[in-house]
């Protein structure tokens, strides 16, 4: 996965004058990159919206989401590239919100962890065709199509729209941070501050809506 981002240069660390705290690694794998505003623009403008049709062997499928508060497993079964105006209107948002750690793409980071001692679900992720910057990242669902892992998965599967958002630094970096576990938090999130406008120009310019659906199966972590 690639998301393609529009920054709003009004809403820019650069603009505000401001450095973000760098941390250093630690036996526990702390590491935080210092996010300067130049940084951070490079990143919001750089990264195009390029997604892999398939996953190749050896590339995981599955992840960890938040969906209405709790935690499950999401596989994902089909991307599809070309959805029609029907399609994406059918299926139900799907928010990606991103971490903006790794301005630099680097792939040699490891796990991290932030001040509050919260680690990102994807930590990192390398999803086939996925912007180095964006690999690590939460995702946060609502009203799962059905539960289950037997022979009846097939009928528990259902369709997502993925929506890009991307945390504020000085949000994340917080002691008291918190991720966000449901649509109503990404929304509040919005309205706070917290995310960064990345789509210049738009009805809601926190949100940028990938020209994909993607085909997934959530089931319980417990199974």
């Amino acid at each position: 996965m690639m998301f393609g981002v529009r920054a709003d240069p009004r809403h820019s660390s650069a603009n505000a004058g401001t450095a973000r705290r760098k941390g250093k690694a630690t036996k526990r794998g702390v590491v935080l990159l210092a996010v300067s505003g130049a940084a951070l623009g490079t990143m919001l403008a750089a990264v195009g919206p390029t997604w892999a049709s398939s996953v190749p062997a050896g590339a995981s499928n599955e992840v960890a989401v938040y969906m209405d508060g709790q935690t499950y497993r999401m596989v994902v079964n089909h991307v599809n590239l070309n959805p029609s105006d029907g399609e994406v209107d059918a299926a139900r948002p799907f928010y990606v919100a991103v971490f903006p750690v790794n301005p630099d793409g680097r792939t040699n980071l490891g796990a991290l962890t932030l001040p509050s001692g919260y680690r990102p679900q994807c930590n990192p992720c390398f999803h086939p065709g996925l912007a180095f910057q964006l690999v690590y990242h939460d995702h946060i669902l609502s009203g799962a199509p059905g539960f289950g892992s037997d022979g009846t998965a097939q009928q528990q599967q259902g369709t997502r729209h993925p929506i890009a958002v991307m945390f504020d630094p000085a949000f994340i970096q917080q002691q008291n941070f918190r991720p966000l576990t449901t649509i109503a938090e990404v929304r509040a999130a919005e309205r706070a501050g917290e995310l960064l406008p990345i789509n210049a120009g738009a009805a809601n310019p926190f949100e940028l809506p990938q020209p994909v659906v993607v085909t997934v199966q959530l089931v319980p972590l417990s199974r």
